[in-house]
């Protein structure tokens, strides 16, 4: 259960990580 629960947490911890890097590369493309 705790192992299921960590899982999930370094899942979506990665997924925010992801979606942060994938707008401020964005961002830097459009240049703001």
């Amino acid at each position: 259960m705790a192992a299921a629960a960590f899982t999930l947490l370094v899942t979506a911890g990665s997924n925010i990580i992801l979606n942060l890097t994938d707008y401020i590369f964005t961002q830097t493309l459009i240049g703001e």
